[in-house]
């Protein structure tokens, strides 16, 4: 005689045709029903705010203090990582004059501090409003809008750290990832590195957005030492250009003035070959394949430092 299915084996048959969890820690289980709970309420979960806590523990944590520059310099190297992914994310890739102050203001992040049992932790929320972004008129559109940049460069970022702390002896996924997010972004993560390294700082990273999976992410202070050492070792934070101007100084051991249509530029040539150092002469305009190494400053603004690969010949 066949016996039917108990309700247990029905309800298990059920279970395997669910979708995966987006869950990562019990805590996510609450947060998405008082989400859903809220989201009834007020019609659309985007009407909440996402926030993010970075929690600093480690050797250069004492109780719960630690140097108030270290801080500092880790909460300010936070925020413009995230505005160069958050650039990046919109097409400015290149390392190049201050961001837009519209890219500025989507990513600004606000920042409250909390002590814990031998941490200290800022919690972070965006500065924009996230309903404007998704809701630009006032109401839902029906076609699919991005998410707000804040959210998006802030995930992002963890998941380039995540790809750092788990990375292989030779990281060529991470470089690749690093390439395409471009100079910008590969220049900031290094500085955000340093400054973790430096101070003896662990990090751990999370940020949560309303309707959407927790990213999570724990950097120590050797991950984020080798991070650094990486993106030099890989010039990830460096691109390659053309520079065509007319040459104004020559020599084979000071750099060279280049004036170009955006001002003069001076040429490290001490890479080039000793042929190409007999071809130019002054006030002839040149073409020169160049290395661009760019710095930001912490107003926001850049400068770059030229080194000469290739002469390509008068232009």
């Amino acid at each position: 005689m066949a016996t039917s299915e108990s309700a247990f084996e029905v309800l298990m048959g059920r279970a395997r045709d669910l979708p995966e969890p987006n869950w990562s820690a019990a805590g996510d289980l609450g947060r998405r029903s008082i989400e859903a709970m809220i989201a009834q309420q007020l019609g659309d979960v985007r009407e909440l705010l996402s926030r993010g806590h970075l929690r600093i523990h480690g050797a250069g944590v004492e109780g719960h203090s630690a140097p108030l520059a270290s801080i500092g310099q880790v909460a300010a190297t936070w925020q413009r990582a995230v505005s160069a992914v958050g650039a990046s994310l919109e097409g400015a890739k290149v390392n190049r004059g201050r961001l837009s102050e519209a890219i500025v203001q989507r990513t600004t992040m606000m920042l409250a501090t909390s002590p814990a049992p031998g941490s200290v932790i800022l919690n972070l929320t965006p500065r924009s409003d996230p309903f404007a972004e998704v809701a630009p008129e006032g109401q839902r559109v029906m076609v699919d809008v991005e998410r707000p940049l804040a959210d998006r460069a802030n995930e992002t970022l963890i998941g380039l750290l995540s790809e750092a702390a788990s990375a292989g002896p030779d990281g060529d996924a991470l470089a690749q990832h690093m390439r395409e997010l471009g100079a910008r972004v590969a220049s900031n993560v290094k500085d955000l590195a340093k400054s973790l390294s430096a101070a003896n700082f662990d990090l751990d990273a999370t940020w949560l957005e309303p309707g959407q999976p927790a990213a999570r992410v724990t950097v120590s202070s050797g991950i984020a030492g080798w991070l650094a050492q990486f993106v030099d070792g890989q010039a990830l934070d460096s691109y390659e250009d053309e520079l065509i101007g007319v040459a104004h100084t020559l020599s084979d051991v000071a750099r060279w003035r280049i004036d170009t249509e955006d001002g003069p530029r001076y040429v490290d040539v001490s890479e080039l070959p000793p042929e190409a150092f007999e071809v130019p002469r002054l006030r002839e305009t040149i073409t020169l394949r160049v290395r661009v190494q760019p710095t930001e400053r912490p107003d926001g603004t850049s400068s770059e430092t030229y080194t000469a690969l290739e002469l390509l010949g008068p232009a």
